[in-house]
This record gives C-alpha cells, sequence and structure tokens, in this order.
C-alpha cells in the first residue's frame, strides 16, 4: 500500500468520525431556539483538567439565526469554534485541545450556567437553584455546580463552573460587548 493511498485512507476515516460526531450533537441539542435576548459577550475562561491548567478567551454571539462561539488560545491560536443553527451544532477543534475540553462540552456548560432554569427544565434536565448557586443532576447524581460570584447579571462578573462528571474546574469572567438586533 503506497503512502498516499494510507494517508487517504486515514483522512477518510478522520472525516467520517468528524461527520459522525456532528450527527450525534445534532440529534442531542436540535436546531437553535434563541432562549433569551440576543447578545455578544467576551469570555476569559480559566481552568484545570486533571494536572493541566488552561486559559482561553471566548468570544459568544447569539441571535435569531444561531449561536456562535470561538475559543483561543493565550497565543491566539483558534482552539474550536462551534456554530448551533437550524441545522444542529457543528464543532470544529484544534488536535492539541485536551479530550475533556470538547467545544459541546464548554457549550453544555455555558448553558447550565448562563440559560434560564425553565430552558434547563423543559430539556429534560434536574437543576436545583438557590439564589446565585446551580446543581445540575444526571441519574440522581450531581454533574455539575455552577457558582455565581459577585452579581445576578446574566454576563457580568464571574462565574464558576465545577463539572464533576468530566473533571474539570473553570473560572469564566464575562463581558456583555454588544446586542445583536
Amino acid at each position: 500500500m503506497s503512502l498516499r493511498v494510507a494517508l487517504s485512507f486515514v483522512a477518510l476515516m478522520f472525516l467520517s468520525a468528524c461527520a459522525l460526531l456532528q450527527s450525534q450533537e445534532k440529534a442531542a441539542l436540535g436546531p437553535w431556539h434563541l432562549p433569551f435576548e440576543a447578545a455578544e459577550v467576551s469570555q476569559l475562561l480559566k481552568g484545570s483538567y486533571q494536572d493541566q491548567e488552561f486559559v482561553l478567551n471566548a468570544a459568544l454571539k447569539m441571535d435569531e439565526d444561531r449561536l456562535l462561539l470561538l475559543g483561543l488560545d493565550q497565543m491566539g491560536r483558534r482552539a474550536f469554534s462551534l456554530t448551533w443553527d437550524a441545522t444542529g451544532v457543528h464543532v470544529d477543534r484544534a488536535v492539541w485541545l485536551p479530550d475533556a475540553l470538547e467545544a459541546r462540552y464548554i457549550l453544555s456548560d455555558l448553558m447550565y450556567a448562563y440559560w434560564p432554569l425553565e430552558k434547563l427544565v423543559a430539556q429534560g434536565l434536574v437543576v436545583t437553584q438557590d439564589g446565585t448557586k446551580r446543581t445540575i443532576f444526571e441519574e440522581g447524581q450531581a454533574i455539575a455546580f455552577i457558582t455565581k460570584e459577585g452579581t445576578t447579571q446574566r454576563w457580568a462578573g464571574q462565574t464558576v463552573i465545577e463539572n464533576i462528571k468530566r473533571g474539570y474546574r473553570i473560572e469564566i469572567q464575562s463581558q456583555q460587548t454588544g446586542e445583536t438586533q
């Protein structure tokens, strides 16, 4: 088997796996529906996974048509881009990003932290909220703890997400940069 044939086979397998991942995500989240007002948000994500520390800058834009989430590392390299639109969720991620930090996991955590409680419950999640603290449950077990510190405004201040299921902790500093009309 020539090197060209082998590389073509590997590329084909990689593209097939990506298509499978995207179709699984579409089935899990379905088409995009704006859960609250349109917004543009800048976020600094600092976290730890196992013994690794990470810092990402994220830009989040959501309007009637789609949600766009872009993550950059400290050197400005694209870690991931995620689009959620009428056809589902589409993800492009850098190979160097740790597996536990997949963009769809970060999207889920952002939903846990920022979506209105009634929208999460409508999706079948079991959620408790006590003031600025939320706990997300799966099969009776707590899988994530979210704490909003300093303010009750959705896109201001610090939010801490401890995702027990995935084994990481993220501190998010958010600032709304604009609204989309």
